[in-house]
């Protein structure tokens, strides 16, 4: 026993060691829009203010309440934020060794965890919901599983409970609950083969529905990417999901069963409903609390509505499709197949040399990210060859759970399909792939210790030398380094950044030079963290111009303008999504505020000069 217990203290010293690692990040970098928003929602919860009623929040509000509860405790710094980013990052990451051991040898398990850690928060240490997300949704298929083991109705309810949680920070969570739901589905129609019958009907009212239900997601999830329809989208945003849902109605058609129909859906709500509820609480209490301040319109506009603005102003494509075909010499690797020659596995093994040593260069870098990104929709493939094999209940459950949440974590990456989005959902390619080599017989198809070793080796190894190491901007593109080398404090940062952005100094003693004691400045397009970092309040309800409302939108800003007696703006030359700023607009700041100074992209404009 006690070797044992020494090996696992070994194996926890090693994840923790990679936890210790990712916090070396955790000021360093910043996208000044992104702090600007969680900073400014958070500061103007604090003064009373409610997501959707008096500001356009991008997501669904509560992560804006969780930053306004650490302002509160810990002060007024984006520091802050992400401190408790690394500990709810900390408690996830122990939580997917914790899976990934229920599936492998402890030593893999922790290798696994360090692999999961390198391309998480390293690549971009902001308290962004998506990692909210990806926190609570571990959280909640680590509770499945106990649920599938155990069955005890509790794990369900609690998988249902982050789920709903996760809806929470960002509407997103959904892409949790879906799979969620078919996973128990699937359990249950698994336990009920098990259990033996007559033979099925020609006609069954129940596989007539669950058919409807796979059509119902898959023409959700296609309404969602209409705007952006082509091979690429449908591969990685639609095929991974409908395929889970599909299968589930095609069990369903297969189970050996010919209860009637009332009996059938019994048996299946009983199933569903722990989860059900434990997701429901969290929304009912979100929902009740904006009916209790009349606001359930302006929910649903900020958390339904405002967000397809988003998806027409933010978007970043998919790399083109011929580019999945990169993973074949990774596949190759892996193949156990006789007609497979040694030789062309040597040739693979020397490509991920090859691309490890060569990870600098733009072409290298952008080879090893096509070769990750197939690796949603392949696992849903191969999980769909494997789960054919006269399988245990128990390992049928882990495979489909754990394919099905990275299934439809891939719509993480849309619109925006930037190498970070990702990065939002790797743990969860790591676990499925798992699940993939720990079905019993995969031996027989790949092999196992090149699998186990050798490319994870290979990505921890890339994550480490040419992903932490770049910038946010071109991960997934090219390495990119930027040094954060200027401490941008302001009072309210405390963060490394990159040297050109010492222009937000300028901009903050500019800003309290000329504003004087005003509350209020305006500041745009989309630079919401001018607000933050000077500590001025914003006089209109949005952070991104594309998110206002068009029509008679100069009219409105100059009634504030005057409502809230600003003397003072700030132009930004160079928005990342709105564009520039209305002419009309600028004209009429110009003539308010005549008095101007350039600092990097902004140009400060006052009233009267200073003496």
């Amino acid at each position: 026993m006690e070797p044992a217990r020494s090996r696992n203290h070994a194996l926890w010293a090693v994840v923790g060691l990679a936890l210790a690692y990712a916090a070396l990040f955790r000021d360093r970098g910043w996208i000044p829009h992104d702090e600007g928003l969680l900073g400014q929602s958070a500061e103007r919860v604090l003064l009373g203010q409610l997501p959707h009623l008096d500001f356009d929040d991008p997501y669904t509000g509560g992560l804006s309440f969780l930053h306004a509860a650490v302002f509160a405790v810990l002060g007024t710094q984006l520091a802050n934020l992400r401190l408790l980013l690394l500990v709810c990052f900390c408690a996830a990451t122990v939580l997917t060794v914790l899976m990934a051991r229920r599936l492998t040898n402890p030593a893999l398990a922790s290798a696994l965890g360090v692999l999961c850690v390198v391309w998480t928060l390293p690549n971009y240490f902001a308290p962004l919901p998506s990692w909210y997300n990806l926190f609570f949704t571990l959280a909640g298929t680590y509770a499945l599983m106990r649920f599938f083991e155990s069955g005890r109705w509790m794990w369900s309810a609690l998988a249902g409970l982050a789920g709903g949680l996760a809806c929470l920070i960002k509407i997103t969570g959904l892409y949790f609950l879906i799979p969620a739901a078919l996973a128990i589905l699937y359990v249950e129609q698994e336990q009920q083969r098990s259990a033996g019958g007559p033979a099925a009907r020609p006609f069954r009212a129940s596989s007539v529905v669950i058919s409807l239900v796979a059509a119902g997601i898959t023409a959700f999830l296609t309404l969602l990417i209409r705007r952006n329809l082509g091979p690429e989208t449908l591969l990685h945003f639609v095929f991974p999901g409908a395929a889970c849902a599909a299968y589930v109605a095609w069990n369903e058609w297969h189970l050996p069963s010919s209860a009637p129909y009332p009996v059938r859906l019994a048996a299946q709500l009983r199933a569903l409903l722990p989860c059900v509820l434990g997701a429901a609480i969290p929304m009912l209490l979100l929902v009740g609390f904006y009916a209790a301040h009349d606001g359930v319109d302006e929910l649903i506009r900020g958390v339904i509505i405002l967000p397809q603005r988003r998806i027409q102003s933010a978007q970043s494509p998919l790399p083109p499709l011929w580019s999945a075909l990169v993973a074949v010499p990774f596949a190759l690797a892996l193949w156990r197949r006789s007609d497979v020659r040694t030789g062309v596995m040597a040739g693979a093994g020397a490509l991920l040399v090859a691309l490890l040593t060569l990870g600098s260069m733009q072409e290298a870098h952008r080879i090893s990210w096509y070769s990750l990104r197939p690796l949603i929709p392949a696992a849903v493939v191969a999980a769909g060859f494997l789960v054919r094999k006269p399988l245990d209940t128990a390992v049928r459950a882990r495979l489909f759970l754990l394919v099905g949440v990275a299934a439809f974590a891939s719509m993480l990456q849309y619109p925006y399909a930037s190498g970070i989005y990702f990065c939002y959902a790797a743990p969860l390619v790591v676990l499925a792939w798992t699940a993939i080599a720990a079905v019993p017989g995969a031996e027989a198809t790949w092999r196992a210790t090149t699998l186990q070793l050798v490319v994870p080796a290979f990505y921890a190894l890339f994550a480490v030398a040419w992903v932490n190491t770049g910038t946010i901007r071109t991960i997934g593109m090219a390495h990119w380094p930027v040094p954060n080398s200027h401490f941008l404090d302001a009072g309210r940062a405390e963060l490394w950044v990159p040297a050109p952005h010492r222009a937000y100094d300028a901009v903050v003693a500019a800003v309290r030079e000329h504003g004087g004691p005003d509350a209020y400045i305006y500041a745009g397009p989309d630079c919401p963290e001018i607000y933050f970092l000077t500590g001025k309040r914003n006089p209109t309800r949005t952070f991104y111009d594309f998110m206002d409302e068009p029509q008679g939108r100069v009219e409105q800003i100059v009634q504030l303008l005057e409502t809230h007696n600003v003397h003072l703006a700030v132009i930004n030359r160079l928005p990342e999504f709105s564009g520039a700023m209305d002419p009309l607009l600028e004209a009429e700041l110009v003539k308010r505020f005549p008095n101007s100074a350039q600092y990097g992209p902004f140009q400060v404009l006052w009233k009267q000069p200073t003496h």
